[in-house]
């Protein structure tokens, strides 16, 4: 990710700066840069798993819109969703991955509609404990390095994982799942048009 680069890149002009003692004005100005990147980063990141599950929904959608027992409704929630699968026998919680998927969906709704701040239901999910209200000091998601360590472990990913490789395995993961979900969901034929690859092909 190029804004990782960035970071890296302004970390190593505050190092010469104090290396060539530079007035201490300036090297705050050069912190004042390496936080922006941070900020950028986090930022991206929120934005990018959020649009993931956003993008699940929207194919969980475009899959039932196949079945050729009645037109789906324009706006559906998850319940929704998991109903009508059901009703067409496939319960969506057995799918492997599926665990990813309704994180993905409990971060996405935290982000949006809990004013920039972490929804207990974000911990409840990670298996963290929430912090106390004096602790909630971190605008944004990924920008709580609680929540950024968490969301790596449960997905396997080393601490040291850059930040693209998180989204790309996330990414990978719900395509698995929505590969799963088009093999096994009996709804006719397959949509003319549709890729050769898989989803998850796309993210290998």
């Amino acid at each position: 990710m190029a804004a990782e680069t960035e970071i890296s890149a302004a970390r190593e002009q505050v190092a010469d700066a104090r290396a060539r003692r530079s007035h201490p004005d300036s090297i705050e100005i050069l912190l004042d840069d390496v936080a922006d990147a941070h900020y950028f980063v986090n930022d991206v990141i929120d934005i990018a798993l959020v649009a993931l599950y956003h993008w699940v929904e929207r194919d969980l959608k475009r899959i039932l819109a196949r079945s050729p027992r009645r037109p789906i409704a324009s706006h559906m929630n998850v319940r929704d969703l998991h109903k009508e699968f059901a009703a067409d026998g496939l319960q969506l919680g057995t799918i492997r991955d599926f665990r990813v998927v309704d994180l993905l969906r409990v971060f996405a709704n935290s982000w949006k509609h809990n004013s920039g701040k972490v929804a207990e239901n974000v911990y409840a999910a990670l298996k963290l404990r929430p912090p106390g209200p004096r602790d909630q000091h971190h605008f944004g998601h990924f920008a709580n390095p609680q929540i950024a360590g968490a969301l790596r472990r449960r997905v396997r990913l080393g601490a040291n994982t850059p930040d693209a490789g998180l989204v790309a395995e996330y990414a990978r993961r719900a395509a698995r799942f929505l590969d799963t979900v088009v093999r096994r969901a009996s709804m006719g034929p397959p949509l003319k048009g549709s890729p050769a690859t898989t989803r998850e092909e796309r993210f290998s």
